[in-house]
């Protein structure tokens, strides 16, 4: 009766522990296609993932310098939209157009490609530290065994 009582309660113990051992992934998904970053489903811009990244220094920074550039990218297309559209609205009111206007139009917003692409190397680099200080990589699955000691049947966890 006693050994039914004890099995019982090593079973419902072991099953606990499976149940509470298991972790629901915390990290930020990146979407390798688009550029897109999702967290729980949610997508991220940069300004909502700064505060995410705040425990960590340097995927923070890099976040940072991420948010910047992506800065920097929106006010040259920005610039460059604004100078192409006033040179094409001036076409259309019968005005003269200036084409080197629109040449540097065209110039300013292809110069913001490389900016967005920095932009989205450093926020890819922030979230992998992020993701890695989060759940490191396993070394390798450590057994756990049912076996024999010199006072009976043991519990044995090899690390």
């Amino acid at each position: 009766m006693i050994f039914k009582k004890l099995l019982l309660c090593f079973v419902c113990l072991s099953a606990g522990m499976t149940i509470f051992g298991q972790g629901q992934r915390d990290s930020i998904l990146v979407s390798k296609s688009k550029n897109e970053y999702f967290y729980h489903g949610r997508q991220l811009s940069f300004n909502e993932m700064k505060p995410m990244m705040k425990d960590n220094p340097e995927a923070y920074a890099n976040i940072s310098k991420a948010n910047s550039r992506a800065v920097v990218g929106n006010v040259m297309v920005f610039a460059g939209a604004f100078m192409v559209g006033y040179t094409l609205g001036t076409a259309i009111r019968g005005g003269d157009p200036s084409v080197p206007v629109v040449l540097g139009g065209l110039g300013v917003m292809l110069g913001s490609w490389p900016v967005f692409s920095s932009a989205h190397k450093k926020a890819n680099h922030a979230v992998n530290l992020y993701n890695s200080e989060i759940y490191p990589e396993p070394d390798k699955p450590k057994p756990v065994q049912l076996g024999f000691s010199p006072n009976g049947m043991c519990l044995q966890y090899r690390f």
